[in-house]
């Protein structure tokens, strides 16, 4: 546009030369033709302010971390005069954390005219997240380039879309109600236990089952020997803490979410429920049975801000009213722990968690007292979580 407004006022001062210096009415004539020329290039694109239309929209809900994605652009002419430039400025924000990361890229593109046009942009993203995309100075140049007009929309020119973290395959050890001596009234609809309050299913017998198994009364009614499987309780004391402090970044947040997620879809897979509690503006909680709550805790999490103090999330927990005995899986990145070292004492102390686990994305420097706590194990994420040693996690 630059070019075109220097190229313009060169041609206009040279005519305007001539016109001083040359008593032709053709001069005259191309003077008052030149400066009357923007304005009605201005006026005929002046309508095109109100009448495109402009939308965004991603073909998925979900994406995967440094794949291109395709967001597209629709815009509508409904002007029967084309646009020969429109300029917009897309701005990519990732709502995890808050940390006010921003990615800005630059359009060009024209749009005929009383017609629909899709642009397609290659996005990608680096990190997990909940990714705000917004179009800004969505604007439209005249037919000759020298205006640049803002175009008038009510509607919201933004889409959003969750990058989901990598999920690494884990071999962690579940365990059950039973090993734990619990009463739980929750079982596996995956897999058989030793639990006789609970059948969970009827088979036909195989060489190798015990007597005590076997359904007689069942087996004389079908004219077969006839096998009860007991159930497997679950140990539905497994509870996720997810603390982010504005002390954290973005890529160690991304490190707390894969382990989370990772860790979580074996549970789930295992046919285990889990509690996850997080701090947005209040506490917030949610049980996690299936794939599909899961996602919808996993989406929870991928706006989640960051806490302007350290350990608000584990203070909230631990004056919250939670059943004894559980096993408190705590994900933070704080750089500071003696808070939470003393909170944590204080849960261990008084039952509330049997067991703890800390995963954390900080530096080496704040393992040091976490690993000082009794019936607790500390897993250092800043390695990646594959160097983790998360297989030998107990959940």
């Amino acid at each position: 546009m630059a070019m075109r407004r220097i190229i313009y006022f060169l041609t206009l001062t040279v005519s305007f030369g001539l016109f001083l210096w040359w008593e032709d009415y053709i001069v005259h004539l191309l003077f008052y033709f030149l400066i009357l020329l923007p304005f009605s290039s201005l006026a005929v694109s002046l309508p095109l302010c109100f009448l495109l239309r402009c939308r965004v929209e991603f073909p998925e809900v979900t994406a995967a971390k440094n794949r291109e994605v395709t967001l597209r652009l629709h815009l509508r002419n409904r002007y029967p005069v084309p646009a020969p430039c429109v300029r917009a400025t897309v701005i990519c924000e990732n709502e995890l954390g808050s940390f006010g990361t921003m990615v800005k890229q630059k359009l060009r593109f024209p749009v005929g005219f009383a017609s629909e046009s899709q642009i397609p942009v290659a996005l990608t993203f680096p990190f997990c997240g909940k990714l705000s995309v917004r179009i800004k100075y969505l604007r439209v140049c005249d037919l000759l380039g020298i205006f640049s007009l803002p175009v008038l929309h009510r509607d919201p020119f933004s889409a959003c879309i969750y990058v989901l973290p990598d999920q690494q395959e884990l071999e962690c050890t579940a365990e059950s109600g039973a090993d734990l001596g619990q009463e739980s009234t929750v079982y596996s609809d995956k897999k058989p236990g030793n639990d006789p309050a609970e059948i969970f299913r009827l088979r036909d017998y195989r060489p190798g089952d015990h007597p005590h198994a076997i359904h007689w009364k069942l087996s004389a009614r079908l004219n077969r020997l006839t096998v009860r499987e007991f159930g497997l309780p679950l140990n539905v004391s497994v509870r996720f803490l997810f603390e982010l402090d504005q002390d954290a970044n973005l890529r160690q947040a991304d490190q707390l979410l894969e382990a989370f997620f990772s860790i979580a879809a074996f549970q789930v897979e295992q046919g285990m429920i889990l509690t996850v509690h997080w701090l947005r503006t209040r506490k917030s909680d949610r049980n996690a049975a299936d794939e599909d709550t899961l996602a919808e805790t996993l989406h929870s999490l991928l706006s989640l801000p960051s806490a302007p103090n350290s350990c608000r999330a584990l203070s909230a927990f631990s004056r919250g009213e939670i059943p004894p005995g559980c096993h408190l899986i705590y994900l933070t990145a704080a750089q500071s722990t003696e808070p939470s070292i003393a909170l944590l004492e204080e849960l261990l102390q008084n039952g509330t968690c049997r067991r703890v686990s800390v995963l954390t994305a900080g530096g080496e420097e704040t393992l040091t007292g976490l690993r000082e706590l009794p019936n607790s194990e500390v897993y250092s994420l800043s390695g990646g979580i594959l160097s983790a040693g998360l297989e030998e996690m107990r959940v």
